[in-house]
């Protein structure tokens, strides 16, 4: 389902011809009108030289202050540049310490190289047998820890009592070991169930999904690097997709692939951020996107909406 959503008054005010930012008050003949050629300003935005609504989003965004708490020589600082894309990993840790042989440290390690981040979904089983040392690990190289349930569990049918232990069963244990509470959830195989979205409600915790499913690298999967290689290639992304992939895969498959084509995606304008950062460098406050469904994609319409999915 496409929902779209209006961040940005900038529409509205064009549409009942608004005053501009000048702090003038409009005068009082109501008769008086702008004429084609005169410059409108919206938010010291010039409208009369943009082409699309979006372009005067885009305009719009570049002021935000969400850009200004980086350097200017990061690509963070001017991020609407570049196609984004939000990379995810499920169902981790498969180890207990960082080593070089650790699948999820070599992919945060192969992301840093590549100036990028991402989102890991861990399950709660893991994280109770495996630790908290990769999860502080990935947090302190910039990344993002997320909710994958603490059983992997598909909660189609699950009642109340099940849906909160594996929803709120992985949030505790994220907040008591590293003071962390997860704004996102991803239910096994994008699993839904009806007391799943009670509970995420009531957590008002984001679904995760992607575009992207059936990527073959999980534990045991037959995924190789040239499938996943080809997968990620600049042909198959879009701008503003979410990946779906694993740090489970003990042969080393994930990374091993990431870096391959993470440098191709860069030398095509690509760059790699976590969720949060995929949202705020769109101009999308958490409060305004949808709940009660996954999200898959994030994306600016012609029409200077945000579309997801």
């Amino acid at each position: 389902m496409v929902r779209r959503i209006l961040v940005l008054l900038l529409v509205l005010i064009l549409c009942f011809g608004a005053v501009g930012c000048s702090g003038e008050e409009s005068s009082s003949d109501s008769s008086s009108t702008e004429s084609p050629s005169e410059t409108s300003s919206v938010a010291g935005v010039d409208t009369s030289s943009k082409e699309s609504l979006k372009e005067m989003y885009m305009e719009a965004l570049k002021k935000s202050e969400v850009f200004k708490q980086y350097d200017a020589d990061d690509w963070r600082s001017h991020a609407y540049d570049y196609k984004l894309i939000a990379l995810t990993f499920d169902d981790g840790p498969v180890f207990s310490v960082a080593d070089d042989n650790n699948v999820t440290q070599r992919i945060v390690d192969i992301l840093v190289e590549n100036d990028g981040r991402g989102t890991f979904f861990f399950t709660g089983r893991s994280l109770k047998q495996n630790g908290f040392a990769l999860p502080q690990y990935a947090l302190d190289n910039g990344f993002e820890v997320a909710n994958h349930s603490y059983n992997h569990a598909s909660l189609k049918e699950a009642d109340y009592e099940t849906a909160v232990f594996e929803i709120v069963g992985v949030n505790d244990l994220y907040v008591e070991n590293i003071g962390v509470a997860p704004k996102y959830f991803r239910g096994g195989g994008f699993t839904t169930g009806t007391n799943m979205w009670k509970v995420l409600g009531e957590q008002d915790m984001i679904a995760i999904a992607s575009l992207r499913g059936g990527s073959g690298d999980h534990a045991g999967g037959s995924a190789t690097v040239d499938g996943l290689v080809t997968r990620l290639s600049p042909e198959k992304v879009s701008d503003g997709e979410i990946v779906c992939m694993h740090s489970t895969n003990k042969t080393g498959v994930t990374p091993d692939a990431l870096a391959v084509v993470l440098p191709r995606l860069y030398a095509e304008g690509y760059r790699f951020c976590t969720l949060s950062e995929l949202f705020a460098f769109k101009g999308v406050d958490l409060k305004d996107v949808p709940r009660g469904e996954y999200i898959k994609k994030v994306e600016i319409g012609d029409n200077g909406m945000v579309i997801f999915n």
